[in-house]
């Protein structure tokens, strides 16, 4: 998964245009996480330590705009997340 890899792997991050990876990612994930979402897909996302990317990308780890779409992903997470 590139989000674990950018958190591992800074030369692959800063190499080519792989820069824009986690901004896109957290995008995409915020996108996917809507009201309805069926609980079984919430959950997978969960398993699958989504949070454990997205926490670091909140505390700044690239840049404000990194972090204000995974807030944005973790925030629709949470009020996906089955109970």
């Amino acid at each position: 998964c590139a989000l674990l890899r950018l958190q591992t792997d800074h030369s692959w991050l800063w190499n080519d245009q792989n820069y824009f990876v986690p901004y896109y990612s957290a995008s995409v994930l915020g996108s996917l996480v809507r009201p309805g979402l069926p609980r079984s897909v919430t959950q997978s996302l969960l398993d699958d330590g989504v949070v454990d990317v997205l926490v670091p990308m909140v505390r700044g780890s690239l840049t404000w705009m990194e972090a204000q779409q995974a807030a944005r992903a973790l925030c629709k997470l949470a009020q996906a997340s089955p109970s």
